[in-house]
């Protein structure tokens, strides 16, 4: 196997966790939430003469942030593999694009974490809080570590390409236009990127990952961070398949539905 070349580590991590872009990241995300959202839902359902109940509010106000996330993740991810900015050592990289990238997923995550927190019933979805706490802890190790296992942090952020779709769906249904183009341009799409993001490239990212643990340089890499990767990728992979069966089923729904219209 080819060699590694010399890794060397900063005097402190810190500057990898709190740095200006991550505080850009969460501050933003607060700010969307509790100052730019609010008053778009409520002209929303205004124009569509929906009013939407109290427990779906603060879900509907998190989606601005959440899908500018997921358009930043998926642009700064995408080109980062693309032009091979990581380097071709899967053990760690020092590309610069690549820590902003989880910089600004960190950020993200953890203001989303806190809203989701502090309102009850969004707290009450144990599949986003276990999806928002194995995330945080694995950018975490990732900066802290200055880069290790970087590439399969940012490969996951690929999955995000699902999520706008995802977010539109819900906004549509929300404020009942399920009967249009694009409604079924959301949901499709949706189970498509879903699909080709998150259950088709599983093998393939399980086959690199066991290129990359066999590697005699992941020596490097703490053991501990070894074992909550595998937890870490296995519980996200589980949860993928439960949502991606949930969504098939609704585009199912959806198709049967739209065949039984004509």
């Amino acid at each position: 196997m080819e060699a590694l070349p010399p890794f060397t580590m900063e005097a402190s991590s810190i500057p990898f966790l709190f740095n200006p872009v991550s505080a850009a990241a969460f501050f933003s995300t607060i700010f969307c939430c509790f100052i730019v959202s609010p008053p778009i839902r409520l002209y929303l359902g205004k124009v569509c003469a929906v009013e939407l109940p109290k427990s779906s509010n603060k879900h509907l106000d998190t989606l601005l942030a959440s899908t500018t996330h997921a358009v930043l993740a998926v642009t700064f991810a995408s080109y980062s593999l693309a032009f091979g900015l990581l380097g071709t050592y899967r053990v760690f990289s020092n590309s610069s694009l690549g820590f902003v990238t989880l910089q600004v997923s960190l950020g993200y995550f953890v203001a989303d974490l806190v809203i989701i927190l502090l309102d009850p019933k969004l707290r009450s979805d144990k599949a986003s809080l276990m999806h928002h706490f194995a995330g945080i802890i694995g950018l975490v190790l990732s900066l802290y570590f200055q880069g290790k296992l970087m590439f399969y942090l940012i490969f996951r952020l690929i999955s995000e390409l699902s999520t706008p779709f995802v977010n539109m769906r819900w906004v549509l249904h929300q404020f009942h236009i399920t009967n249009g183009t694009l409604y079924k341009i959301a949901a499709y799409g949706m189970v498509a990127t879903f699909f080709a993001t998150r259950i088709i490239t599983m093998p393939l990212f399980w086959y690199d990952c066991y290129n990359c643990f066999v590697h005699p340089g992941m020596v490097i890499v703490p053991d501990f961070f070894k074992v909550w990767a595998v937890i870490n990728f296995s519980a996200f992979d589980v949860l993928n398949l439960y949502w991606f069966y949930k969504m098939v089923r609704g585009a199912i729904k959806l198709y049967n539905s739209h065949n039984n219209q004509e």
